[in-house]
């Protein structure tokens, strides 16, 4: 004798949003804040990405230098932290790439990476 077998049904929550197409684009009133970082550090954990924005001053005084040659590290505060998915990081990096060209076009320079002195 055959067993029945009975199909186990699904649960809903109700149907599907409907996928919606189209450009976004961001507008951005008067008032914004707007930050300026000339260093940026990244990192990761298993959820998100992390930048996290930092402004080097252009003169450090003699204090902080000898603290600098002291530690070998130069102490940074963050202004800004900015946390997103894995699934932003591909196209962030498209991003940045296109507008990296863009910019070495229209300033007939190619830019490269800073590299950092290490102490010693």
């Amino acid at each position: 004798m055959a067993k029945s077998v009975k199909k186990a049904k699904k649960a809903s929550n109700g149907p599907l949003p409907k996928a919606i197409g189209g450009r976004v684009v961001v507008e951005v009133p008067d008032g914004t804040p707007q930050y300026y970082a000339n260093f940026i550090e990244v990192s990761n954990t298993v959820w998100d990405f992390s930048m996290i924005f930092a402004t080097m001053p252009a003169k450090l005084s003699a204090a902080k230098i000898e603290e600098i040659q002291a530690t070998g590290s130069i102490p940074l505060q963050a202004q800004l932290t900015v946390n997103f998915p894995p699934t932003l990081l591909v196209g962030l990096i498209r991003a940045l790439t296109t507008q990296k060209e863009q910019y070495e076009k229209a300033m007939g320079t190619e830019l490269v990476e800073l590299q950092m002195k290490e102490p010693g």
